[in-house]
């Protein structure tokens, strides 16, 4: 008798949050690039990085919950904790770039 195959896991592992890390990254880069790095936009692009990088993440919290209630508070602080993170990106790349 086969082994019965298993479904992958549906919750967000170490290479997920490691993709999403490059991710923000690259996303930063190229914003400030097309934006510009005033203080007004920093935060901004901050929070576009964010969406854009995590939605793979967000999804699988989202199946792999309990209820609504769950998944807001999850993906909410999640959401937080990856804007506080892609911010201090943004001002690690304005840093760099100031130094050229």
């Amino acid at each position: 008798m086969a082994p019965a195959h298993r479904a992958p896991d549906p919750r967000p592992d170490a290479t997920d949050f490691q993709q999403r890390e490059e991710c923000l990254h690259r996303e930063v880069a190229r914003l400030i690039s097309e934006r510009g790095d005033k203080p007004t936009t920093l935060e901004g692009i901050a929070v576009t990085a964010t969406g854009l990088c995590s939605q793979e993440i967000w999804i699988k919290m989202a199946k792999n919950n309990f209820g609504p209630a769950d998944d807001f508070l999850m993906a909410g602080n999640d959401k937080a904790q990856t804007e506080r993170y892609a911010l201090e990106v943004v001002m690690e790349i304005k840093k760099m770039r100031s130094k050229k």
